[in-house]
């Protein structure tokens, strides 16, 4: 019944995005937002900073770049801490239970990486140990995020003085490209 006022009112738009990004629902906030990017509205809630309280509580204020965390979070699970993917990629963060596993140093199971807060713990670390293997270069953490930290070192050691948005261009697998800009740019945003 609602359905002929998402093309007739931008502001019905923004007050239903509103109330689904105030009950936690950012992945249908910014399904409904799509339509005017350009807005302020818009970029408040489409690049939420979803999940604050368990950022803050679960890494005791030391995230590496807490804006890079929201946005590997919004394009690994759109902020949907349910999700899990056909590679088995777990949570807000999209997990899997090796790399968890390694991360912490015992076996996680699939339920602590449903759990928002443990998922942000142990992606925090993750992210921390790439952009320390980089030495804080955030586009070569994001593409290693996607594509591996040794294969990422492989790309780089052939290429180690290129500029690196000419390097970005230039990584090999279309995915991981096309991944390592659209989370520098949420992370921009």
């Amino acid at each position: 019944a609602w359905q002929p006022f998402l093309k007739t009112s931008p502001k019905f738009v923004e007050y239903l995005a509103a109330l689904y990004s105030f009950a936690g629902e950012y992945f249908k906030a910014q399904l409904l937002l799509d339509q005017n990017k350009n807005s302020i509205f818009y970029l408040q809630t489409a690049y939420p900073q979803a999940f604050s309280q368990q950022m803050i509580e679960k890494t005791n204020n030391q995230i590496p770049a807490p804006s890079l965390m929201w946005a590997l979070m919004r394009q690994e699970s759109a902020f949907r801490p349910e999700v899990i993917s056909p590679s088995d990629a777990i949570g807000l963060l999209q997990l899997t239970l090796p790399t968890a596993s390694k991360t912490m140093g015992k076996p996680i199971d699939s339920e602590t990486l449903l759990d928002k807060g443990s998922n942000i713990e142990i992606g925090k670390r993750v992210v921390a140990s790439l952009l320390s293997q980089f030495k804080g270069e955030k586009r070569l953490a994001i593409a290693s995020y996607n594509a591996g930290e040794e294969l990422v070192a492989h790309w780089r050691s052939f290429l180690p003085d290129l500029d690196i948005e000419l390097f970005v261009e230039l990584i090999p697998y279309g995915e991981t490209r096309r991944y390592t800009k659209a989370v520098y740019k949420n992370y921009l945003v």
